[in-house]
């Protein structure tokens, strides 16, 4: 059996920053989805597992706590856990 390693310092300039170097692209989207994914627990964090199913169990009936749930719903549900599942 041969074992191949690979060493920096006998790769080219060029091959030597292309191969090692992390792509910090996707680690910034993969930061977004995991940041994503905290904000959307927060909810159930804080008001437990009642306030997921419905908005109203914790006794908040304003414009605004349900404009933002139903914002929450339907742009950001579900899409951070899947947009970290891709990467």
């Amino acid at each position: 059996m041969v074992y191949v390693t690979m060493d920096k310092a006998n790769l080219p300039q060029a091959d030597r920053q292309d191969r090692f170097e992390r792509i910090t692209h996707l680690d910034t989207i993969r930061g977004v989805a995991v940041m994503g994914i905290l904000i959307m627990n927060i909810l159930s964090f804080g008001l437990g597992d009642a306030a997921v199913f419905q908005l109203s169990a914790n006794g908040s009936d304003s414009l605004l706590d349900w404009s933002v749930g139903i914002f929450g719903e339907i742009f950001a549900d579900q899409k951070f856990m899947g947009l970290f599942s891709l990467l």
